[in-house]
């Protein structure tokens, strides 16, 4: 069964982490592997030595050779062997913007081959365990397997990425669990990509712009002052009335900061904003109405692969420029209110 990870930023380091994590899993089964194969050499050693004794003596008789295997057949099926012939697998794929596409093993290899993630288009990150099991009491082998896969796909989607997994064993329902939990785990502390900044991109993008806009106001008006002598009467009396030096710097920075820096705020939030789709025509403003299509936005992921590749950036620059912002229209705010009270 397909699952996804839906409305998550993931970067490559948490690819990275999801790979070690693959790694360590499966690192951990060698290891298994290994003590099993040392107790069946302990086994098969101590029975070798039986088997020569026995045929170091002076009489062999033909029951007695029966004998000495059954015996040793015996011991075997009181033996329990649950992780012998252990073979894993981690394997990675990567494809390339230029339509190159590598598959190799080897934690070391994937991740000198991530460094520039603008580059990739996906990635693919399969592991594969297989072992069989011996019980006590039977001489019968019960061979299984565990496989995990986990395909970040931005190759097929321009505006983003779908994150898909899949886990599936045989015979082993608690490792299971395990994978799905190991795999979950590792994006649970991923930023939702739907959020605020995202939400009330609007808020952010007019408090940067007007910002910007009230410093532009003030170098205009400094430019009228220097030039009153030059400006017709109307103008300079507009100039000394607060109402109008009050308000009309608002006005002029948002009108300013609109035209000359939301152009700025708006590059950085391009590759980041939902696709926006028709859903109606206003006639009284003979409009057609775009909305954000959020349904689809949220069932793909943000991962730090080809065009999103510096989105932790650039959402980080839109947060900082947004309380920078805020910040100066709360002290324009006072200093506007107190040239209301001190103007004439």
């Amino acid at each position: 069964m397909e699952n996804y990870i839906r409305n998550k930023q993931v970067g490559i380091d948490d690819i990275r982490r999801l790979a070690k994590s693959f790694e360590n899993y499966a690192a951990n089964f060698i290891e298994l592997g290994k003590e099993t194969k040392a107790q069946e050499d302990e086994f098969e050693k101590i029975w070798d030595r039986k088997v020569k004794e026995f045929y170091d003596g002076d009489i062999i008789r033909d029951d007695n050779t029966v004998g000495i295997f059954q015996q040793r057949d015996r011991a075997e099926r009181e033996m329990e062997f649950k992780y012998s012939n252990m073979k894993t697998e981690v394997e990675y794929t990567i494809r390339f913007d230029n339509g190159k596409k590598m598959t190799e093993k080897g934690y070391e290899w994937f991740e000198a081959h991530t460094e520039n993630p603008k580059t990739i288009v996906s990635i693919y990150i399969s592991m594969w365990i297989s072992f069989s099991t011996k019980e006590i009491g039977t001489d019968k082998k019960i061979y299984k397997n565990i496989h995990s896969s986990c395909d970040f796909d931005g190759y097929s989607y321009d505006d983003q990425t779908f994150i898909s997994y899949n886990v599936s064993t045989d015979c082993i329902e608690e490792e299971n669990d395990k994978v799905h939990r190991m795999i979950e785990d590792n994006f649970a502390s991923c930023p939702i990509r739907y959020n605020n900044t995202i939400k009330y991109r609007n808020l952010r993008i007019q408090a940067f712009s007007i910002a910007v806009g009230v410093i532009l106001s003030y170098i205009l008006f400094i430019i009228l002052k220097l030039s009153s002598g030059s400006l017709p009467d109307i103008i300079n009396q507009m100039l000394g009335n607060k109402n109008i030096v009050v308000f009309g710097q608002w006005v002029s920075a948002i009108i300013l900061g609109n035209i000359l820096a939301s152009w700025y705020i708006l590059l950085l939030y391009k590759p980041l904003l939902p696709k926006r789709s028709y859903v109606g025509y206003d006639r009284s403003s003979r409009k057609s109405i775009y909305r954000d299509n959020v349904e689809d936005f949220i069932d793909g992921s943000e991962v730090r692969i080809r065009k999103f590749f510096d989105a932790d950036i650039r959402r980080e620059k839109i947060e900082k420029l947004y309380k920078i912002g805020r910040i100066a229209l709360l002290v324009q705010l006072l200093i506007s209110a107190l040239l209301f009270l001190i103007l004439k």
